[in-house]
This record gives structure tokens, C-alpha cells and sequence, in this order.
């Protein structure tokens, strides 16, 4: 189960600041795991290819952390893997 922080809002930008973020887990490697993902979102396509497009941004910044100058100073590279 992937508990969001208690400051998350039911929207696209609340979930990416919380998986951008990742201080509220205390983990330095992360696995979101979305089972019967035939079903993920299967109502709402264009949600579902907003989330899966967000999810693949945000593995993708945590790969490459620090991504500008001066980012190691208040983020610290985590593992951050998306398993569909």
C-alpha cells in the first residue's frame, strides 16, 4: 500500500510535488507497484496517461538527481522504480 502524506491533494500537481518530495519516506530506494493495471484508470484515459507520464518524469528525475547545480545542498538521490 502506498500511503500519500497527509498535505496531499487529489489532484496531478499535489502528486507530483509528494513524489518529487519523497522526504516523507523514510527509504532510499522506492517501489510503486501498480498491479491489474489493465484496470488502472481504465475510465479515465486521459488521467491515466497524464499519471503514467508523471510517473515516468519523476523516475526519471530521481535517476538523474542531482539534475542542476546545487540540488545534492536539499534532495539526495533516491531509487525511485515504477513496476506496471
Amino acid at each position: 500500500m502506498f500511503n500519500l502524506p497527509e498535505y496531499f491533494s487529489n489532484n496531478l500537481d499535489s502528486l507530483s510535488e509528494c513524489l518529487n518530495d519523497l522526504s516523507w519516506i523514510n527509504c532510499n530506494s522506492i517501489k510503486l507497484i501498480i498491479e491489474n493495471s489493465s484496470f488502472f484508470l481504465v475510465n479515465e484515459l486521459q488521467d491515466r496517461e497524464s499519471v503514467l507520464e508523471l510517473l515516468n518524469e519523476v523516475s526519471c528525475e530521481w535517476h538523474n538527481v542531482p539534475n542542476y547545480e546545487g540540488e545534492e545542498k536539499f534532495r539526495n538521490r533516491k531509487i525511485f522504480q515504477i513496476l506496471i
